[in-house]
């Protein structure tokens, strides 16, 4: 079973870090007042997670399986989807005359809906009010059509806390009899960067079968470089030797399939980390390692933005 669905929250209390979205969201349902929601943040922040705790608080188990459709609207993205499978769901009517009379539909990742199924649904929602609440999940509230945003309360999921996080990893792995050191967990906890579903896939993914975390197999799994080859990096990039460096980097990208992405993260942090930068030299290598980072983005060669990597530490280097 995989480990953030065996350990993901069932009660509204149970969810981290969003203390003050789950108080708002008790405080209309003990009103009798739950509106349309729109939850939005990082992944892996528990959105999806709030959502099914809600609807058990609401209905309890025994009404949860015929009041809810939970869809994830990056498999289903169209306007068939909205007006076939929700349509019909909020206009049946329950099976059940005990309980809630209200339908809940959970749409997962929302963002990768396109305009047309979300203009669809947002007619649905209107003519709805009485019986359904849209419970709309994404990570890009931009991406949500502003006629459907303003149906909805919104709520913005903010990146986990490290130290709840690390709490919650370290309960886990001794659940699981997985061994850790303190450089694997620093590891993992930078590889998700507040996502705790990806830090869990990962945590499992590697300990499968050995029952141990290590630094190399964790960089392995999530593709980037590990702290030691960033440091050499680091020493290249800061040195004379163009082409030793590029050799060095090129090596890792091509034998540990590691993309430029990755190795941009890994060297921003080192920058960010440094004493031995100065400030100014610090935003030059900032600035235009974030123009290379976007070239990478829009699909520009990955050879050509490492040369671009090296090129803009030696102009940072001449400016210190």
């Amino acid at each position: 079973m995989q480990w953030t669905e065996k350990y993901r929250p069932r009660t509204m209390e149970e969810v981290s870090s969003q203390e003050s979205v789950v108080e708002t969201i008790k405080s209309f349902m003990e009103k009798g007042q739950l509106p349309h929601l729109l939850f939005y943040g990082p992944p892996g922040t528990g959105k999806t997670s709030l959502a099914l705790a809600t609807v058990r608080a609401f209905y309890g188990t025994e009404h949860c399986r015929q009041n809810v459709l939970e869809l994830n609207a990056s498999d289903a993205r169209g306007i068939d989807t909205v007006r076939n499978e929700v349509k019909t769901f909020v206009s049946a009517r329950s099976f059940s005359d005990k309980g809630p009379r209200l339908k809940i539909v959970i749409l997962d990742e929302a963002d990768q809906m396109t305009s047309a199924a979300q203009n669809a649904l947002r007619r649905i929602v209107e003519g709805n009010v009485k019986h359904a609440r849209f419970f709309i999940l994404c990570n890009y509230v931009t991406k949500i059509i502003p006629a459907l945003q303003s149906r909805c309360t919104k709520f913005r999921f903010r990146p986990l806390e490290r130290e709840r996080v690390e709490g919650h990893l370290r309960g886990i792995l001794q659940k699981e009899s997985v061994e850790a050191g303190e450089d694997a967990i620093d590891e993992l906890l930078a590889v998700g960067g507040g996502d705790m579903r990806n830090i869990l896939n990962v945590a499992q993914s590697v300990s499968a079968g050995s029952g141990v975390l290590t630094v190399s197999g964790i960089c392995a799994m999530s593709g980037r470089p590990t702290p030691s080859q960033t440091g050499h990096m680091m020493e290249l990039l800061l040195g004379k030797s163009t082409m030793l460096c590029y050799d060095y980097m090129e090596n890792i990208r091509r034998s540990g399939n590691i993309s430029v992405r990755e190795i941009l993260f890994s060297v921003v942090k080192r920058i960010r980390d440094s004493v031995a930068l100065d400030s100014e030299v610090k935003r030059v290598l900032f600035v235009e390692l974030a123009e290379i980072e976007n070239s990478v983005s829009k699909g520009c060669s990955e050879q050509v933005m490492l040369c671009g990597v090296i090129g803009c530490f030696q102009r940072g280097r001449l400016r210190g």
